[in-house]
């Protein structure tokens, strides 16, 4: 839990990462009431996964997330291949919001949201 308040102090967020934390850790903060929030471009995906560089034990547990709305079970089911298209198109995510873009995980990202 030290790592979660350590990212929420210090972490990048956004309201799906926030909704995505909040409810892995069971933490009842502000987030837990929309829980529809979801990533729907790669940068609230990218916050998610910075999430998961603060709080590491949290990519284990993602898979509670598919009971909580359609379009996060779709996330969660697709999950890997998002992230390797953020890692292939924008290499250095970890580094800054302003990383670059990401044309092809945006398109995915609205395929299976659709």
């Amino acid at each position: 839990m030290d790592q979660f308040n350590a990212w929420l102090e210090n972490g990048e967020l956004g309201l799906s990462s926030k909704v995505l934390g909040s409810l892995l850790t069971g933490n009842t903060g502000p987030a837990i009431n929309q829980p529809e929030s979801h990533p729907k471009d790669p940068f609230s995906f990218r916050r998610c996964m910075l999430l998961f560089e603060w709080v590491p034990d949290l990519r284990y547990e993602l898979h509670q997330m598919r009971f909580v709305s359609p379009e996060w079970e779709a996330i969660v089911d697709h999950w890997d291949e998002l992230e390797a298209l953020l890692n292939e198109e924008m290499p250095f995510w970890r580094e800054a919001k302003g990383a670059g873009r990401a044309p092809k995980c945006q398109q995915r990202l609205n395929e299976i949201l659709s």
